[in-house]
């Protein structure tokens, strides 16, 4: 006859088994898998091993980033720029970041160090930071900040703080990836 104590440690055993499967696979490896560019896919792995998918430094509220980003809607940009007077990309990142308390680096490479990555464009979420590709040296050259499933808040160094659709030809081709 079968115990209550064996059927609770074979549901127990069966549920941590589970887990460990469907935890086993970050973000960042669903992108390795993604990438079928031999020289992109080695970039994305020179940059993952100095460090990826670091824990944030507290936990913060998608939307409190989202309403301190959008106060800086329309300044015009400015290399290095972290002020409402003028801001780059990663300065409206870092910003819109330091306004709620949260400190982040002022480069979009290492902003992108910082929570779980997100592989693709379609489960990206409202508050999720989005990374685009870089010429040269850099794999990371832009960040933005999602403000719905579609549309993101960034910088462009000719119209300055602007939103864009990440589904523009553009975006699209240029996108790498998001984190959360």
């Amino acid at each position: 006859m079968i115990s209550n104590k064996m059927i609770f440690k074979s549901i127990l055993f069966v549920c941590l088994v589970f887990m460990g499967l469907s935890c086993s696979t970050s973000g960042y490896d669903l992108l390795l898998e993604k990438t079928f560019d031999h020289e992109q896919k080695a970039r994305l792995e020179d940059f993952a091993n100095a460090g990826i998918e670091n824990c944030w430094p507290f936990k913060f509220e998608k939307k409190h980033i989202i309403q301190s980003a959008l106060k800086y809607k329309g300044v015009k940009y400015q290399s290095g720029g972290t002020t409402s007077k003028g801001l780059d990309c990663s300065g409206l990142v870092y910003l819109s970041a330091k306004d709620i308390g949260l400190k982040l680096p002022h480069h979009a490479q290492e902003m992108a160090r910082f929570g779980q990555v997100v592989p693709t464009r379609g489960r990206l979420r409202k508050g999720d930071f989005v990374f685009f590709k870089g010429e040269g040296k850099r794999l990371i050259n832009h960040v933005g900040i999602m403000l719905s499933h579609t549309e993101f808040l960034h910088v462009s160094s000719s119209k300055g703080c602007i939103v864009s659709k990440l589904k523009e030809t553009y975006w699209a081709d240029r996108f790498l990836f998001g984190t959360r």
